[in-house]
């Protein structure tokens, strides 16, 4: 029995993270979640889930949760493609369709002497955040960022 209700779950939940327009938000919900909840359970819910989905920022656009947690791991991807650029060559400009590009001319060794160099200075110095966790992504499948 538990196994069955884990499964529920995931379908309501993969069908709820699958909208993708907010404008009908309530009765699309409703469909999905009308035969599982009780009555008075359900009203509380559609009146709480529309403003947490809308508060989450998608299912408006024709983006569902999954392509907006995608476009925001873009976005920190990049970002931190750009600052490593800026540090490495200290330009401050990156052409759309050249991301990849730049990425592959990214040396984390010339990047790390450049903030260890940058950070000695006591009165001056600072370090940049660069996130290159992230590029994990991008070294795997760079067809994942575009």
């Amino acid at each position: 029995m538990e196994n069955e209700e884990y499964k529920l779950c995931n379908t309501y939940c993969d069908e709820i993270c699958n909208i993708s327009d907010d404008s009908d938000i309530v009765n699309v919900l409703r469909g999905i979640l009308e035969s599982t909840i009780i009555q008075e359970k359900l009203e509380t819910l559609l009146f709480e889930l529309p403003k947490r989905i809308k508060r989450a920022g998608f299912a408006y656009n024709g983006k569902n949760y999954w392509e907006h947690v995608r476009s925001i791991f873009k976005q920190i991807i990049y970002h931190n493609i750009w600052k490593a650029n800026y540090i490495q060559n200290g330009q401050d400009r990156i052409v759309e369709n050249q991301y990849k590009a730049y990425y592959e001319q990214l040396d984390m060794v010339k990047i790390l002497q450049t903030q260890n160099k940058v950070s000695r200075d006591s009165a001056a110095g600072f370090i940049w955040v660069l996130n290159t966790c992230i590029f994990i992504v991008a070294e795997y499948n760079f067809k994942l960022v575009v």
